[in-house]
């Protein structure tokens, strides 16, 4: 729905990457730097459910290839941010099959591209997707309900914990990272900010902060490892962020994810993306 954005505009060419990328990273080997992170588009890999463009994988293979060939090291993500319409028009993060839809995709890409990379992202920032998809309705899908952010916050996880599952079967982790070889395996990535209380000597201040901080930054990591959420503890962080949970069935939710976990999926490391403080 582009009713919402201004002048209906889209992010179809965006930095124009797509067609620029020799341009793209000759700036990066001349950086001197040795892995760039980039990303692939569901939209454009999937078309359709259960359909995938062989066209599109293999302008991705011709892009990862130029980037091993100037010394750069593929670091890619499987979705930060977009979503197919399709995806989109049966629930999205709301949808009950949105974890095992984003977790054949993520199988999919590794298959066809995984002799070129074998560091992946699963999704960026998870719970900005959740908070300002859902929560707030600053982005699309502009839902603007605590209940439904859960949700799609629960989903989030479990599509990443399928997707990881699914990727250590392809790509097995034989040797563990932290033997000194080159990283490698299935990362998370999160924007951690700081909270500072507003009166550092106000007890409730400090809390608030530290309750905020927790929901911001390690609610997603946590339950990616875990596979669990706390419900008491989700209650007072949402309080703290000022929404009214007493319509919301946090416990019901929480037991969607502790009883849909796959076998051992757990990060091999964590990214940090770090903006600012609050």
């Amino acid at each position: 729905n582009i009713l919402n954005i201004l002048n209906g505009d889209t992010a179809d060419v965006a930095t124009d990457h797509w067609h620029r990328y020799p341009t793209d990273f000759a700036i990066a080997q001349n950086m001197g730097t040795n892995t760039l992170r980039t990303s692939v588009a569901w939209e454009k890999i999937e078309p359709s459910p259960g359909m995938f463009d062989g066209t599109i994988i293999q302008h991705y293979r011709t892009e990862f290839q130029a980037m091993k060939n100037m010394g750069l090291r593929p670091m890619i993500t499987l979705m930060h941010g977009t979503v197919p319409l399709w995806f989109e028009a049966q629930g999205g993060w709301l949808a009950s099959d949105a974890p095992e839809e984003f977790a054949a995709y993520a199988a999919y890409v590794v298959r066809q591209l995984g002799d070129l990379c074998d560091l992946w992202v699963t999704i960026n920032e998870p719970l900005v997707l959740a908070g300002d998809g859902y929560l707030t309705g600053k982005a699309p899908p502009q839902i603007n309900s605590p209940a439904a952010a859960v949700e799609a916050a629960i989903n989030l996880v479990l599509a990443h914990r399928l997707a990881t599952a699914a990727i250590h079967d392809i790509q097995p982790m034989i040797v563990p990272n932290w033997l000194g070889l080159p990283l490698r395996g299935v990362g998370l990535v999160n924007g951690l900010d700081v909270f500072d209380p507003l009166n550092p000597n106000n007890l409730l201040d400090v809390i608030t902060a530290g309750l905020v901080a927790e929901f911001s930054n390690w609610l997603i990591p946590e339950a990616a490892v875990y596979g669990s959420i706390d419900a008491s503890m989700l209650e007072a962080e949402l309080t703290a962020l000022g929404q009214d949970t007493s319509k919301i069935d946090l416990h019901s939710l929480a037991n969607k994810m502790n009883s849909s976990i796959p076998g051992n999926p757990l990060l091999d490391w964590i990214g940090v993306n770090y903006y600012t403080r609050h």
